[in-house]
């Protein structure tokens, strides 16, 4: 399993890495405020496809393995994704022609349009690319996903350093997802002449929709505030604080390989004790790989980015090694989102998400204006707190507070103390890593751990 774990890490890891690089590199290709602007269509980018989808993307992971069971299981997904973008552009026409061509600080026509287009054909490949995981057709879904996000990287910022535009972004990574798709033999049809079976849907919907709440609860928790920020503080503080969170939120890399493989194992293993054990092996191998990301980061804070990013950045420095914190706790929220999903409890997982994402827009929408920058990256941190907290409590109810709960909650006290007293980055890594190892126990140096 470790094998297969960096093969996908090596991959997940380049094509994620290409992502956020090109994030990193269009800062000197264009100004301030029009990396401003463009974060905002990112942010609507990554919301999108939680609506636009149905939550079909995980009903793939969960059921593909056994469609036979499942009337037209093909048509009845590819279908319904592409109604619902057929519905999506039809609402945009009505805003346009209510509200004219300006909504919440974004352009309708050409870039909510481009945005849309282009997160059909990243979602009709991430159709593709799950469908490849479940069968576990590595060889193709490294080559495709490589090819994809290599082609996407260069062609995005060719275009972006040809017409100095943000659109360049949009244009770059619709040409490379039309490319993908077309290259996929018996790709899923553009047309509406299949359209599945309506009694699949209902079964496959009823649990799925509670994915779309919990997609766009999550999605809204890293990018809502951007939105507030655009309407409190300046389009170029928004540029600043997204870049920010760019860079800290790179330590979500060190889960991609794990993750990407795991996630389709622990759902397809039947027996109880096998399961569980996945789940110990996804949750110390993350924490593990997070720490370690969480160091590099910094490292790269202190001596690598100073010496890149001109003075207009400077600010981002401050909040980076924070918004990476966020992110350490996220193995128990995503082992606690995988005992969920496979009990097929849904609608907790949706009601949570809304609730952290509640939480998080109330309180940037009260202490962004007194606290600007500052505040949202705070929010962020409880936030994503919070969300674990509770999704670790609800996964374990046979005990109120279960030893995974108790677990999470020393590893939150250790990331406060080491906050509070400014420990170096350097220290509060070793202290996170023996953490793990006292947490782990026999689990985490198992002779079997990696079979």
């Amino acid at each position: 399993m470790l094998k297969k774990i960096i093969s996908y890490g090596f991959v997940e890891g380049i094509a994620k890495g290409l992502n956020k690089l090109t994030i990193l590199i269009i800062p000197f290709l264009i100004d301030v405020s029009s990396y401003g602007q463009l974060t905002l269509l990112i942010s609507v980018e990554l919301i999108l496809p939680f609506i636009s989808f149905l939550g079909l993307e995980r009903v793939i992971l969960r059921f593909y393995s056994i469609k036979k069971e499942y009337r037209l299981f093909d048509n009845t997904v590819s279908f319904s994704v592409k109604l619902a973008h057929l519905v999506i552009l039809f609402l945009v026409v009505i805003i346009y022609l209510i509200f004219g061509n300006n909504f919440f600080g974004i352009k309708l026509f050409p870039d909510l349009l481009l945005v849309i287009f282009l997160v059909f054909f990243q979602g009709m490949n991430l159709l593709r690319f799950n469908m490849l995981r479940v069968n576990e057709d590595h060889k193709t879904y490294f080559k495709k996903k490589l090819t994809f996000n290599i082609l996407k990287f260069f062609l995005v910022l060719l275009i972006v350093l040809v017409f100095k535009s943000y659109l360049g972004y949009l244009i770059g990574s619709l040409i490379s997802s039309i490319l993908i798709y077309s290259s996929f033999k018996n790709n899923i049809p553009l047309n509406f002449k299949n359209k599945g079976s309506l009694k699949t849907f209902k079964k496959l919907f009823s649990f799925s929709y509670p994915f779309v709440f919990h997609g766009i609860s999550l999605s809204l928790l890293g990018n809502a505030d951007k939105f507030i920020m655009n309407y409190y503080l300046t389009i170029e503080e928004v540029g600043i604080y997204s870049l920010a969170y760019v860079i800290g939120s790179s330590i979500s890399f060190a889960f991609i390989g794990v993750t990407v493989l795991m996630e389709p194992l622990i759902y397809k293993e039947q027996n109880i004790i096998k399961r569980k054990i996945l789940l110990d092996k996804f949750k110390y191998q993350t924490l593990f790989f997070g720490v370690m990301a969480y160091f590099v980061i910094n490292l790269c804070n202190q001596y690598l980015l100073p010496n890149i990013y001109n003075d207009s950045y400077n600010d981002m420095l401050i909040y980076i090694p924070l918004i990476a914190l966020a992110y350490l706790v996220f193995p128990y929220y995503l082992k606690a989102n995988y005992i969920l999903t496979y009990n097929k409890k849904t609608k907790p997982i949706a009601l949570i998400s809304i609730f952290s994402s509640l939480l998080n827009i109330g309180l940037n929408i009260i202490l962004i204006p007194f606290y600007g920058i500052y505040a949202a990256v705070i929010i962020t941190i409880f936030s994503f707190m919070v969300q674990s907290i509770i999704f670790t409590i609800i996964s374990n109810r046979e005990k109120m507070l279960s030893k995974e709960t108790f677990s999470l909650l020393m590893f939150i006290a250790l990331i406060i103390i080491s906050v509070y007293f400014k420990i170096p980055y350097y220290f509060s890594t070793v202290l996170y890593l023996l953490f793990i190892v006292f947490d782990s126990k026999k689990i985490f140096f198992s002779k079997n751990i990696y079979q």
